[in-house]
């Protein structure tokens, strides 16, 4: 077995050269030579570990050596103490001699001499050891052998009397007593003694004085030595720190720089060999991830190119295909060829949509996203998102509800378009993945600090569908991701949809958060920074207070449709009551409550919307109210029904189109009733010359119908700059214009021809626009126009209006006037089918749609088109087999689809036909059919014409 030799040392002290960076040629090796010995951490940290190491072996030496000098110290001490003892046990044994002797004196008894015995026996013993420790003291030594003769002739003493008294009795014991010999001794013995105590007590307190003096020596010594080994083990920790750390500090502050983009930051090279390397390989890789984030930087800029342009190239040859199956499909085809040009179109446009979402995304991702900044009604953006989603919300029976909270102000500046992309996004998911129950829409908005009117906008979309696990919610937002692979085969989708949204969010200074339960539903929460648009703040106009202080009774059983009818009620001005249920409604207004318009839900458990209005009809204070019907757009209602309501309104209800008919129908009651009446057509209506400044095709052909109908004939032109030119060139005696306008809109015409024109050339100008705000009204007059007409316009209500300025016309004037039109025909009436299809797309998208909106119901009427005849077919078919089941669901699907798209008439019939399935009945196809055809065939040439005018203006 072989070993490889081990590299030299200077080989393993060599620096690496830098990595090469890609596309570049690679250097030769060239290692950054090294000195053989220097430092290292490993070496700074062994060096202040000895150094450590020693300055605690200093401090143990020295208290080791004063501790000895202490221990040595106390042994005079010990010995003094010992002496002291001796002495005190030497005077204490004679004195037990004494009092023995002196006992048995007394009492010849001998158990007297007990003290005496032991004493004489103790004291041998005791002198030796007194003799032994005062043996090195001089003085000591001569009291000690003055000592040894007075204590033998006392003793002597108490022997000699011990003896005459056992033998001659106590006198004679009592007469050797009194000589005095024994109290001489005894007084010689303590003298002795004590001079022998107060000697060595001396010596005690010197040598104690001596101990105590080391002691406090050794403390000072200890503690000076300790702070000096601590001093220099702080400099030695300070100095191996900043020899570690401070490479170390260079190094992370690099890194962070390059963490926060500032890519030109590099570690600066120097302290120990591993920082060192640490320093040139963290350099090394900044500069390898600087080249790397450059060609990805690249690779992105080249993908979203690529995806741009490929989109591009492939929107435009899809385009040509969407329209030319939409020409071919007002051909004459068979049903097969018909089925197969519809999959076709169906296929184009599900195209068309992942390419204009691929698009979008590329455009964010390159960077290229720019942000319109225009005015707009937020409650639009509300009304029209709701509308888009409205038909799939009615297929599920949800409930759609929108409110936009009075801290949200009616205008704000900002990109409207991406901002109803982000709201149909959100809402779409929502009815998507909602099965049953409600989705919400709420819209709130808090002023921020600063002076540039910046508002936050937060808008909630809530829905009560099948939620998401949160192990899930992390993948929302990420692009061709959604919550599952089973979602995407069951939902479809292309997963780009939040993750646009998200980032347009942002891109608008905002976000997007959820929160999520599975099974109980979901809430997404989106904020955007808008700014305020200037509005006036004048009083409101005679004309706008019909809904001030007027009292509506709300009949609905969502208690979320409440609150919000409540709350869109109150901005208006008005006072409502809110009841969940037709019982309660009818028994308020049998308790004598007045109210002046009820607004009732259709589809209500016990009883519904039109059974409700029936017995409010029933009822006295009933007969009079005012009716409004709330219903989806799937629950069509007969003609009896419709007969019971001013007004029926499909929900989610716009809130401009809520206010239009309100302040129609409110206002309506405060007028005689013959000025609520279309007036005939007279001779004298047509002499009004009349101008509409009207950019929009639909709206310039709905507007000549209902002139048209009214008698009159009006000059069109398409923005405000020809509007005043029509003025100077022609006297005209009305102008109906509308506000927004291309080029030059209708307030800013209006003041022009206010200031131009003579004052007997001033027409009467009247405003037209979809707003019914208050400011947007209070700016029309303070433009200088004269009158106020809210979109959509009512024919009752322009009639109002050019009927009294008829009669201020001069009948000289109106005679002379070679340019006065004759009236129109009365046969020249506006046709009931596309009458009820545009009030139809007015109720879904308002009067003036986006290019969405418009494409949607382009579709969606297309859609009708195509499959009704063929659903027809299907339906003939079963009634000839009386296939009970079969007729129920093609009459019941036909039905929802007629009263969709506007066709009341068509809905009806199949809606009798319905019923009579239900009730087990089934008519005859002969009977039962041709109605329904024939009323198809008048729908549809109207399908087609207003397809067309969708499809052109588009």
């Amino acid at each position: 077995m072989t070993t490889d030799n081990p590299a030299p040392v200077d080989d393993l002290l060599a620096v690496p050269s830098p990595i090469p960076t890609p596309g570049s040629d690679p250097a030769p090796e060239q290692p950054r030579r090294v000195p053989l010995w220097r430092w290292t951490v490993g070496r700074l940290l062994t060096a202040g570990y000895l150094l450590a190491i020693s300055g605690l072996l200093a401090v143990g030496v020295n208290s080791y050596v004063r501790i000895d000098t202490l221990l040595e110290a106390r042994v005079p001490i010990e010995r003094s103490h010992a002496v002291l003892s001796q002495i005190s046990m030497l005077w204490q044994q004679i004195q037990d001699a004494e009092r023995g002797q002196r006992g048995f004196l007394i009492g010849g008894d001998e158990q007297y001499l007990a003290p005496y015995s032991a004493a004489v026996l103790d004291l041998a013993e005791t002198q030796t050891a007194l003799g032994e420790l005062t043996a090195d003291d001089g003085y000591m030594r001569q009291l000690y052998e003055a000592l040894g003769p007075v204590v033998a002739d006392k003793l002597d003493e108490l022997a000699q009397t011990i003896e005459l008294r056992r033998s001659q009795g106590v006198d004679a014991a009592v007469e050797l007593v009194s000589t005095g010999r024994g109290v001489r001794d005894m007084a010689a013995i303590e003298d002795i003694l004590g001079n022998m105590r107060q000697h060595e007590q001396e010596l005690l307190a010197l040598n104690q004085q001596v101990v105590t003096d080391s002691g406090e020596s050794t403390q000072e010594l200890i503690a000076l030595v300790t702070i000096g080994v601590g001093a220099l083990a702080a400099i030695g920790a300070i100095w191996v720190t900043r020899k570690v750390t401070t490479p170390i500090r260079r190094v992370t502050e690099a890194a962070r720089h390059v963490s926060r983009g500032d890519t030109a930051q590099r570690a600066a090279i120097g302290g120990p060999l591993e920082l060192e390397q640490m320093a040139i390989a963290v350099n090394t890789s900044t500069e390898a991830m600087v080249v790397a984030r450059d060609q990805a930087v690249a690779a992105g800029k080249a993908k979203a190119a690529f995806l741009a342009t490929m989109s591009h190239e492939i929107r435009t040859p899809m385009n040509a295909v969407i329209g030319m199956t939409g020409l071919l499909l007002d051909t004459d085809l068979t049903v097969e060829q018909l089925e197969l040009v519809r999959i076709v179109r169906d296929s184009g446009d599900a195209l068309l949509a992942v390419i204009n979402e691929i698009l979008d995304y590329s455009k964010i991702e390159a960077g290229e996203l720019e942000l319109e900044d225009a005015s707009f009604h937020i409650t639009d953006v509300v009304d029209s998102a709701l509308a888009l989603v409205a038909v799939p919300a009615g297929d599920k029976e949800l409930e759609l509800i929108g409110y936009v909270d009075a801290s949200c102000p009616p205008v704000l500046r900002g990109d409207v378009t991406r901002l109803r992309q982000i709201f149909l996004n959100l809402l779409g998911n929502a009815v998507k993945f909602t099965p049953r129950g409600e989705v919400a829409i709420n819209v709130h908005a808090e002023l921020l600090p600063g002076p540039d009117d910046k508002v936050l906008v937060r808008a909630s979309v809530s829905d009560t569908g099948i939620g998401i696990p949160p192990e899930h919610i992390g993948r929302l937002f990420q692009s061709f991701s959604q919550v599952d692979a089973s979602t995407t085969r069951r939902f479809g989708g292309t997963g780009l949809g939040l993750a646009i949204s998200h980032r347009l969010a942002h891109a608008m200074g905002g976000d997007i958060t959820v929160v999520s339960t599975p099974g109980i539903g979901s809430r997404f929460t989106v904020t955007a920074v808008l700014r305020v648009s200037p509005q006036t703040e004048q009083d409101r106009e005679p004309g706008w207070t019909a809904l001030t202080d007027k009292r509506a009774l709300v009949v609905d059983d969502n208690d979320t449709n409440r609150e919000v009818l409540r709350a869109q009620l109150a901005d208006m001005g008005m006072r409502s009551t809110e009841v969940a249920s037709g019982p309660e409604a009818l028994a308020l207004v049998r308790a004598g409550e007045v109210f002046d318009v009820a607004l009732l839900d259709m589809l209500m458990p016990e009883m519904d919307g039109a059974e409700l209005g029936a017995a409010l009809r029933l009822l006295p204070d009933g007969e009079r109210l005012p009716l409004m019907l709330l219903s989806s757009v799937t629950m069509p209602l007969t003609t009896e029904q419709r007969a019971m309501f001013e007004a029926v309104l499909t929900k989610p209800v716009r809130v401009s189109v809520l206010r239009t008919t309100l302040t129609r129908i409110l206002g309506a009651i405060e007028t005689t009733p013959e000025s609520t009446k279309l007036p005939a057509p007279t001779p004298e209506s047509g002499a009004l010359r009349i101008l509409v400044a009207e950019d929009n095709l639909v709206n310039q052909k709905v507007a000549q119908l209902m002139l048209t109908k009214l008698g009159y004939r009006a000059d069109m032109v398409s923005n405000g700059r020809e509007a005043v030119q029509a003025v100077r060139l022609r006297p005209y005696d009305v102008v109906l214009m509308d506000v927004r306008m291309p080029i030059m809109d209708g307030l800013e015409a209006t003041q022009i021809i206010r200031g131009d024109l003579p004052e007997d050339r001033q027409p009467h100008i009247v405003a037209m626009t979809a707003s019914v705000l208050v400011e947007d009204a209070n700016a029309c007059m303070a433009a200088g126009m004269d009158d106020y007409l809210a979109k959509p316009v009512r024919p009752t209500d322009l009639a109002a209006v050019l009927g009294k300025l008829t009669a201020q016309i001069p009948a000289a004037r109106t005679e002379a006037d070679p340019s006065a039109t004759p009236p129109a025909r009365p046969e020249m009436a506006l046709d009931n089918r596309t009458a009820a299809l545009h009030a139809r797309l007015d109720e879904l998208t308002g009067p003036n749609p986006s290019t969405e909106e418009r494409d949607f119901m382009a579709h969606l009427l297309t859609s009708f088109a195509e499959k009704t005849g063929p659903a027809l077919d299907a339906l003939e078919s079963a009634l000839h087999a009386h296939d009970l089941n079969e007729v129920l669901t093609q009459s019941h699907t036909l039905k929802g689809s007629a009263a969709n798209i506007g066709a009341p008439a068509l809905a009806d019939l199949l809606l009798s036909l319905e019923h009579q399935a239900r009730e087990g009945t089934l008519p005859d196809p002969a009977t039962a059919l041709p109605p329904i055809r024939q009323e198809l065939s008048l729908v549809i040439p109207a399908i087609t014409g207003l397809v067309s005018t969708l499809t052109a203006k588009a």
